[in-house]
């Protein structure tokens, strides 16, 4: 057996689910007996295993609230025998938990809002390890639109993250939050979010309609007089011009650059 082939066994045997689900040819490389071979190696597959459960909990602990410890674990337990890390950083792993709740029948049928509410975890996760932004110069702004509107680009936050869902995700993740003091009666309506980091604080905004269009076009045509002309056509009932002032005092819109400067 070469070295990769010795290293592909042994990490498929802490990868198992079971500590007996060894390959016979990894336990006689071992100067040990069988028992204390599997013995061994299970203590590198349950370190394995405690390491990326603590990982999932930290990254969804609403999720976890939601479900309670033993329901999570098992939920977790049951993600990770399908998904793997695939890279050393393990801030990376669990970005499929959503989709993974999602395809779970029995708790997408119970909690049909649970696998947006983990996307939105997600969300806040990636932006929280993301890039910092600071606060818009508006009088530098305001000079800039006298001088030449035309060629202005809008941009929203490095990193922002524009989500949507069906149902009231910020709402629950909110009532969640140990410093939470609003209302707790819950409106199952959909939301519009926006996600970015600010001062190395994680913001979301709830976003209204209109907003939630117009950003959408500003991300990917920040061209002021380009994404009206694409807004004009595609949302007729928007007014950029008064959605642009708003977006810019919630921070929604946090940077620009004036073309040919």
């Amino acid at each position: 057996m070469t070295l990769n082939e010795l290293q592909t066994q042994f990490y498929t045997a802490i990868s198992a689910p079971e500590a007996s689900a060894i390959n016979p040819r990894l336990l006689a490389k071992l100067s040990l007996s069988t028992k204390e071979s599997i013995e061994r190696i299970d203590i590198y597959r349950r370190s394995r295993l405690l390491s990326l459960q603590k990982t999932l909990m930290k990254i969804y602990p609403v999720c976890l609230q939601f479900l309670g410890s033993k329901v999570f674990l098992t939920l977790a337990n049951a993600y990770i025998n399908d998904h793997a890390p695939t890279a050393p950083d393990l801030n990376s792993y669990g970005n499929c938990l959503p989709q993974f709740i999602k395809n779970h029948s029995t708790i997408s049928s119970l909690w049909p809002y649970l696998a947006d509410l983990c996307q939105l975890e997600w969300h806040w996760h990636q932006v929280f390890h993301g890039a910092n932004n600071t606060v818009l110069d508006l009088s530098a702004l305001q000079g800039a639109i006298a001088e030449n509107p035309q060629t202005i680009h809008f941009f929203l936050p490095k990193q922002a993250i524009l989500s949507s869902s069906p149902y009231p995700v910020y709402e629950l993740w909110a009532l969640s939050q140990p410093e939470y003091t609003g209302k707790k009666l819950v409106c199952f309506e959909p939301e519009q979010l926006l996600i970015w980091q600010q001062q190395r604080i994680v913001q979301i905004g709830v976003l209204t309609q209109a907003e939630f269009q117009f950003l959408t076009i500003l991300k990917e045509a920040p061209e002021f007089v380009t994404a009206c002309e694409i807004a004009q056509r595609q949302f007729p009932e928007l007014a950029p011009d008064r959605l642009l002032s708003e977006l810019v005092a919630k921070g929604y819109i946090n940077s620009f650059m004036i073309e040919g400067a």
